[in-house]
């Protein structure tokens, strides 16, 4: 690990980056301005002054000059110029809507890199002499609001609500994109037409320091199948841990949904109907909005109506157990069929919402933070009859810290020593479970547990495939029962907690909402590092809040939908002449990178260079050409030698799963990019020259 940097560092950093954008943006306003040209309509003559010999400050009032038909201007005398009655009006907006888009490039600047607003209006008062028509003060720049519509709520918190038709009228311009939607996707448009929009919503809470019990509880929105899949804020409680009364919380978007559900939305021509597609929460907040008894209380599962039993915490053996009904969420009595799982009628019973298909298990926190960090700390510090040997837990770390050049960079995060099990992050669950544990933990676990493991890697693999058939999904089912199963006579009934338990039901909602990572807390999560940017003190959270969202809202459409980076667009850089090519490509353009917009990126050197074709061909590129513009060719190397990873539950190169060895440095072959199905993961298999490859779960998903 690096020395830590300094705070005199930091400080000497951005100093120096925020002089090298202060001379970038100078001399960018000054191009803007610079050669503007007047012309004069009775005449061919054609007046160019400079900026630097009028002052601004009197620019436009001598323009607007009318007493002489000609144009006149003197070198000594600058200010005194004057243009005909025809021109004036045209060329003095022309020159006025200038300096106002040098003041739009600027707050965008400032919207964009998170510019303190002091640092903002020290900024405005340098550049003020030169542009006079620049405000002082950041808050008239970005068009700050005075006040905001904070509700207080009976709790003592308070509450920002921003709404769902502020987000939906940004996201709707990125446009739609409906290859693979989910079955209920498909019930909802039979039903309501293909204008159909459906939101996915998430509820969950963000505390900001360890040192106070105050935190915020966010409700989020991601408009599903839209080409910007960025969630957006909807409304933001600020209080005491917990919201208090669910039902006042959660008012003001229940009211708003009744609404859109009711009357659509309009948007350019088109009428669109509107529903919510999925409302995406850890356990904690699914209990909180269900009004049901928490994850850990007898009758905590909410899929199967079995009472718990206690070992020495509440474990659910059940496998087969009554499924759960819609019918008995809108229909809660005292006394009722339900009544030791509900605990109150929930305010989301009013919206069109099936409460066990469309509040699904959150991928993120039940799979990856949830059974996967349950079975590693087995493996390191759980019982006997489960715990490795002090020498093979080393291993473990030895294996993982090894691979971690060998991860592209579509991951976030590297692999980690196993020590610090504790504070890995949830996408560090992930890539161990999808990708490098069925590679390193072959040697270091015993035949019965590396087999159990397979198991759960294989289920999960399938679920979060965004290509696996229904029959595919079927199997995945049999193999989470036998995992669960197995679960309890390897390591004990004590495993079969909530998480571990409801594996058995995630298949099911796989089926009716589409791969795991379209409806995971990923994105959402990813999301809350911006609204811990927005706050600038330790008063007035949500104020804050809400004044930032407002600024946003105003900023150009440029900065939220850049231009250029739809679904598919193909982005060479770092241009070279190093070869390899064929012998009919010597005109053609090299490139080292290729990025992929919001699928994957290709490089010429690993980790980001393996590749699998739609004919199942493992390919490592060496270069990337282009021939003609706007087309690209892959010039790659192939293996000679295929075999499978592993043969247990079933031979893994069905999920495209493989080991390969034998690389072929000749022939080289060209592939067109539309011949790439998906980037691969390629691991080193000890010292042999055999790599195990594992294809992406998807070709796009928040990793």
């Amino acid at each position: 690990m690096g020395r830590p940097i300094s705070s005199r560092t930091i400080r000497r950093r951005v100093a120096r980056a925020v002089h090298h954008d202060l001379l970038y943006i100078s001399q960018k306003g000054e191009e803007n301005l610079e050669g503007v040209s007047v012309s004069n309509n009775n005449s061919d003559e054609v007046v160019q002054f400079n900026s630097d010999e009028v002052p601004y400050c009197s620019l436009t009032e001598n323009l607007c000059d009318t007493s002489n038909d000609t144009v006149k201007l003197q070198e000594d005398e600058a200010s005194s110029c004057s243009l005909s009655n025809n021109v004036c009006d045209s060329d003095t907006k022309s020159i006025t809507n200038e300096k106002a888009g040098f003041g739009k490039i600027i707050g965008n600047w400032s919207l964009k890199h998170n510019i303190p607003r002091n640092a903002l209006s020290n900024l405005l008062r340098i550049l003020k002499p030169k542009y006079p028509d620049l405000p002082r003060d950041a808050r008239s720049l970005l068009r700050t609001p005075r006040t905001v519509a904070v509700k207080e709520l009976s709790c003592g918190g308070k509450y920002f609500h921003w709404g769902i038709l502020q987000g939906l009228s940004r996201k709707m311009l990125a446009g739609f994109k409906m290859q693979h939607c989910s079955r209920l996707t498909c019930c909802l448009k039979e039903m309501y037409g293909a204008n159909l929009i459906t939101l996915s919503v998430n509820i969950d809470g963000l505390p900001l320091t360890k040192s106070t019990n105050y935190s915020f509880w966010t409700i989020l929105g991601k408009v599903d199948y839209c080409n910007d899949r960025e969630p957006f804020l909807i409304g933001v409680f600020w209080g005491k841990k917990k919201t208090g009364n669910v039902a006042e919380f959660l008012s003001s978007f229940t009211e708003e949904v009744k609404l859109l559900e009711q009357q659509g939305l309009h948007f350019g021509e088109g009428h669109f109907h509107f529903r919510i597609g999925a409302i995406i929460c850890d356990a904690p907040a699914r209990s909180m909005i269900k009004c049901v008894k928490p994850h850990n209380g007898y009758y905590g599962c909410e899929h199967c109506v079995q009472r718990g039993e206690w070992c020495n915490k509440v474990v659910f053996p059940e496998l087969h157990s009554r499924l759960r009904k819609n019918e008995h969420f809108i229909q809660v009595e005292v006394g009722g069929i339900e009544r030791h799982h509900h605990t109150d009628r929930s305010p989301l019973t009013d919206i069109e919402l099936n409460f066990v298909d469309q509040i699904p298990l959150d991928y993120m926190h039940l799979i990856c933070l949830g059974v996967m960090k349950r079975f590693l700390l087995a493996w390191i510090r759980g019982p006997l009859v489960s715990r490795l040997p002090a020498r093979r837990v080393a291993d473990l770390s030895t294996c993982l810290l090894s691979i971690a050049g060998w991860v592209p960079r579509e991951f976030s995060r590297k692999p980690r020593d196993i020590s610090e099990v504790d504070r890995w992050k949830a996408t560090e669950f992930r890539f161990f479970l999808l990708y490098a544990g069925p590679v390193i933990l072959n040697n270091l676990l015993s035949i019965d547990l590396y087999n159990h493991f397979l198991i759960f890697h294989a289920a999960v693999y399938i679920l979060a495939s965004d290509t696996a058939s229904i029959a595919w999904i079927d199997l995945s089912e049999k193999l989470l029962h036998r995992f669960v199963s197995d679960a309890q006579s390897l390591y004990g009934k004590d495993m079969l907690v909530y998480n571990v338990h409801s594996l058995i039901h995630v298949p099911k909602q796989v089926k009716l909402l589409g791969p795991l990572d379209t409806h995971s807390s990923f994105p959402f999560e990813n999301y809350m590092k911006k609204l811990k940017r927005m706050l600038r003190t330790n008063n007035n959270h949500i104020a804050q809040i809400a004044k930032r969202l407002h600024e946003l809202a105003n900023c150009d459409e440029i900065l939220a939908n850049p231009p250029g980076r739809h679904v598919g667009y193909l982005y060479p850089k770092q241009q070279h002449q190093s070869g390899p090519i064929l012998n009919n490509m010597h005109s053609a353009t090299q490139y080292e990178i290729l990025v992929v917009t919001d699928n994957f990126t290709v490089g010429i050197a690993h980790p980001d260079n393996c590749f699998v074709t739609h004919d199942n061909t493992v390919i490592i590129v060496k270069n990337i050409v282009s021939i003609e513009p706007g087309s690209f060719v892959l010039i790659c190397g192939v293996f000679g030698k295929i075999e499978d990873l592993y043969t247990y539950p079933f031979h893994s190169s069905e999920l495209g799963v493989c080991v390969v060895s034998d690389f072929k440095v000749e022939p080289l072959v060209a592939v067109e990019c539309s011949q790439v199905n998906k980037k691969c993961v390629m691991l080193p298999m000890g010292r042999s020259d055999k790599f195990a490859v594992l294809p992406y779960v998807s070709k796009s998903s928040y990793y």
